[in-house]
């Protein structure tokens, strides 16, 4: 009985490794393949180029559908073939609205299909020149600039306003427009202040269509452009810190920049308890948790309105303090960060801390 049991497991096992063998996926070659492309395609167009590249030069004609929807054949000739489509004809207008088209080839009485999708594209774009972030006094204009990436511009206006004061309507004539496409600049009287705002449509209208572009710009303050740490102490040999602060190269320089030595920050004795921190070049306002301080503008307007000084009679560690001082005729501002206390010393500890700076210069 075993041996029987054997010989039929056996036997099982030979046929489906025989059926395994007989019933592998063969791939055939259809001696012909086809691809298609369009020539682009955006809301002002009127129409897009679809093409078809046969690379075996096998086939006479491809049928291309848009959904169960014949378009029509495209005849190829040595390979390649085309047809124009316009907007209707694909059924969309919006940018970022897409279709799927199918072309449909046969070869030696089999038939076979490839797919495309078409995305309409976005003609226009505009971007500001120039400090967008923060607007300084001696930049008094700003810039908008307009381009398409269009043949068919039939006109092209801005209208804006500054803190809900219109500004003047500029409309580009034939001659910026060129037929072809278009590129220009919006000249705008700049009073724009920290948080203040801009505001802009555009419109581009085509021989199709309007399209028009809004935006609106609010004015930030300039960032921290550096971030260090330092620590300050009784003992001689670990007594200063230093704030180092970046400073950006020349258009000729070959790198970025460097980092330069700048205010001197000491350990404070103030009643013979407390630690302190004391500069003869640097001034601190100490920060309250409701103030903002996070960039440049808000830094000048806290220490403004308060009285920095020079010593801070005692400090402790999760405090902040905003400080101010002048290098190569330049004002920087920034935020020290008491981080720890580094000496258990009762009475004369040191301290570790944080700091991060801005200039005034751009």
């Amino acid at each position: 009985m075993k041996k029987t049991l054997l010989y039929t497991l056996a036997s099982i096992s030979l046929l489906a490794t025989s059926c395994q063998e007989k019933h592998e996926i063969e791939y055939t070659s259809l001696g012909s393949e086809f691809f298609i492309s369009d020539s682009g395609i955006t809301s002002l167009d009127t129409q897009t180029t679809i093409s078809i590249m046969n690379e075996q030069k096998n086939l006479s004609s491809v049928e291309l559908f848009n959904a169960d929807l014949s378009l029509g054949d495209i005849a190829l000739t040595d390979g390649a073939g085309s047809m124009d489509l316009t907007l209707a004809q694909l059924g969309v207008a919006d940018i970022e609205d897409e279709v799927t088209l199918t072309g449909k080839g046969v070869i030696d009485g089999k038939p076979f299909e490839r797919t495309h999708t078409v995305t309409v594209g976005d003609a226009t774009s505009y971007s500001l020149t120039g400090d967008l972030v923060e607007f300084k006094a001696d930049n008094d204009t700003l810039f908008v600039e307009v381009s398409t990436a269009y043949t068919d511009i039939t006109s092209v206006v801005f209208k804006g306003s500054q803190n809900d004061e219109p500004l003047e309507v500029v409309t580009f004539d034939d001659e910026t427009l060129e037929g072809t496409s278009f590129e220009g600049y919006v000249v705008i009287p700049n009073t724009l202040e920290y948080k203040d705002s801009l505001n802009g449509e555009i419109s581009v209208t085509s021989s199709v269509r309007t399209e028009v572009k809004e935006f609106v710009l609010h004015v930030g303050g300039k960032a921290f452009d550096y971030s260090g740490a330092g620590s300050v102490s009784s003992e001689v040999e670990k007594g200063d810190s230093y704030l180092y602060v970046f400073q950006p190269l020349d258009e000729e320089g070959e790198d970025d920049g460097d980092l330069i030595k700048a205010g001197m920050i000491s350990y404070a004795n103030v009643s013979g308890n407390f630690a302190g921190i004391t500069s003869t070049d640097v001034s601190f306002l100490k920060v309250g948790e409701d103030d903002e301080v996070a960039n440049l503008s808000e830094l000048v307007m806290f220490i403004s309105a308060g009285t920095p000084s020079n010593t801070v009679d005692q400090v402790a560690v999760g405090e902040r303090y905003a400080y101010t001082f002048m290098l190569d005729s330049k004002e920087h501002y920034g935020v020290i960060t008491i981080t720890e206390a580094l000496t258990e010393a009762v009475g004369d500890p040191s301290y570790g801390f944080s700091y991060t700076n801005v200039s005034t210069d751009k």
